[in-house]
């Protein structure tokens, strides 16, 4: 048998580690990069493969019996650590996370804009109060304000700043404080204060009825002697009046819940128009739309990790150009239900025209990102396609060895692996789904963008962070497995389908270098990467958007928009 190397040691013990440390995926997939480049990336020269596989299968099985542990993500921490409503909003009001009694209460989903609708006050008081203040400012803390539920109930909300580390100025927490009283709160105030029996019902009183006139009428007294009973409950409690007093015990019966269980992720429409159909074996497929209701339609084929919530211009674009663009929730994101017995490629083709002509679709211009678009190729190839026309984003292409090079080994590992060893990156995949749980998106976030300064800085906008939020969720809902779906869809050279279409095929791709070429202004794509490609088909044009990179549909989302519009609309 041959010896085991370190280098393998290495991989298993860091693999071992990724149980319960935050740091060990990296140093895993550094050294299944140190073991890739020692072998030149040749699967002949890969040795010990066997001894990995059964220490990756223990390893399996430990995995299985192992829970999720806490959330570490400052903001999933503070919506989920109650169980009342709660939702972080960004500097421009959009939701950036949200509780599930959030998204009842608030009648909103994380990614789309808040209302405030269920607020209790004057709408340019709230406004105002919700606004994050800069920091050092004198209203940069705490504030309470009334909340009104459907039923016309009172209650109260505690609005305040947060910030996030790396992340630009700061975000605006709302949370629904507790409308019923604690019986814990009652001695709190009594070991606290040194309030008597009789005030702390006084002050029970307070809050549950708002109203001193109904203290007085409860406890059978006059309103100036309860009025006077409540002036030493002020005194004690170091509070200027009822308003801080009813805010004191608002967060005091609020700190005194019961911590609910830690919740996993969570995605819904934030359009809320999504429709399921089943496929013919009876798997979901769900999909949504955007823009003009009446409006001419066309698909959309998101990519991985990219979602379909993009800056509200891009919408109203599409709105003024009166199109309607469908959305396919890819197989394996969101509630869409991959098929194991066919390739993702094959899969994914497949469930585009199984939309369209549920849809009753005849000719419809499809736009896909990424590794999307090559199974978009392959379904219009499909007998009987709706597919018109396509826009293609991003990048596409097969990976060379040339463009394997320009690669950060990261991603070139787990390229490598998700084509050579699934079963290396099953475990990898898991622990990414695990680490994704525990410490939130961001985790994730990092990771697929940080070798890409451009695309990265924009990761860190307050628009951009609550977006890309909503992508990861919606991506990553069922589990990792859709990101090794997507890496197999890339080794699939879509030359070989787009050769034989007769539409037209328009390509877009970000101008600006998407690894280390910033500097250089080397792109990944050459010159004569692209106009090889361009001769595949005559149909094909082509155009480099200015101040974009891998995430160029949420740096110029009106272009992109304008785009579709523009090949929608020239579409037979």
């Amino acid at each position: 048998m041959t010896p085991i190397e370190d280098v393998d040691l290495d991989i298993i013990a860091e693999t071992l580690r990724t149980i319960n440390d935050r740091g060990a995926f990296d140093e895993l997939i550094a050294s299944w990069s140190k073991k890739l480049t020692d072998a030149g990336y040749d699967l002949a020269l890969l040795r010990n493969e066997q001894v990995l596989k059964k220490h990756y299968s223990t390893i399996g099985k430990l995995l299985d019996k192992v829970g999720l542990a806490d959330t570490e993500d400052p903001l999933e921490r503070i919506v989920s650590s109650v169980r009342e409503p709660a939702m972080v909003l960004s500097d421009r009001g959009r939701v950036v996370s949200i509780n599930e009694t959030g998204r009842a209460a608030f009648r909103v989903e994380q990614g789309q804009k808040a209302h405030f609708d269920w607020l209790g006050e004057p709408l340019e008081l709230t406004r105002e109060r919700l606004e994050p203040s800069p920091a050092g400012s004198p209203n940069h803390r705490m504030r309470i304000v009334k909340t009104i539920s459907d039923t016309g109930t009172q209650g109260y909300a505690e609005v305040f700043p947060v910030e996030v580390k790396g992340v630009q100025g700061s975000f605006t927490v709302v949370r629904e404080l507790l409308n019923a009283w604690v019986p814990a709160a009652g001695a709190a105030l009594s070991e606290a204060f040194g309030l008597t029996d009789a005030e702390v019902e006084i002050a029970r009183l307070l809050y549950v009825h708002g109203d001193l006139s109904l203290v007085a009428a409860d406890r059978s007294v006059s309103v100036r002697t309860a009025r006077l009973q409540l002036s030493s409950v002020f005194a004690k409690t170091a509070t200027s009046g009822q308003t801080e007093l009813m805010r004191l015990l608002v967060l005091l019966n609020a700190r005194l819940t019961d911590r609910p269980e830690r919740r996993s992720l969570s995605w819904s429409d934030p359009f809320g128009r999504e429709k399921i159909i089943r496929r013919p074996d009876g798997r979901r497929l769900a999909y949504t739309w955007m823009g003009h209701a009446d409006g001419t339609p066309a698909m959309f084929v998101h990519g991985i990790g990219n979602g379909f919530l993009y800056p509200d211009v891009f919408v109203s674009t599409l709105v003024e150009r009166r199109v309607k663009l469908f959305v396919l929730e890819r197989p394996g994101c969101g509630n869409s239900d991959p098929d194991p017995r066919q390739g993702p490629c094959e899969d994914l083709a497949q469930s585009i025209n199984t939309l369209c002509a549920a849809l009753g679709l005849k000719s419809v211009t499809v736009t896909a990102i990424h590794a999307g678009v090559i199974a978009v190729a392959r379904a219009a190839r499909q007998p009987g396609s709706a597919i018109s026309g396509i826009v293609a984003l991003g990048r596409f292409l097969p990976y060379t060895p040339e463009l394997l090079d320009k690669v950060p080994k990261p991603v070139r590992t787990l390229t490598w692996l998700s084509l050579h060893a699934p079963w290396a990156t099953d475990i990898i995949g898991r622990y990414a789904w695990s680490a994704l749980h525990q410490y939130g998106v961001d985790w994730y976030i990092e990771r697929a963008y940080r070798e890409m300064s451009f695309d990265y800085a924009s990761t860190k906008s307050h628009e951009v962070t609550a977006l890309i939020r909503n992508a990861s969720a919606f991506t990553f809902l069922q589990g990792p497995e859709v990101f090794f779906r997507d890496m197999v869809i890339r080794k699939t050279d879509i030359r070989d389908d787009l050769a034989a279409l007769d539409i037209p095929f328009h390509w877009l791709l970000g101008a600006v270098p998407v690894y280390g070429g910033i500097e250089t202004g080397e792109r990944f794509y050459s010159d004569a990467d692209i106009q090889s490609f361009l001769t595949v088909n005559p149909r094909i044009t082509f155009e480099l958007v200015p101040d974009a990179g891998e995430l160029m549909i949420y740096q110029q989302p009106a272009l992109i928009a304008e785009r579709i519009a523009d090949s929608v609309l020239r579409s037979p």
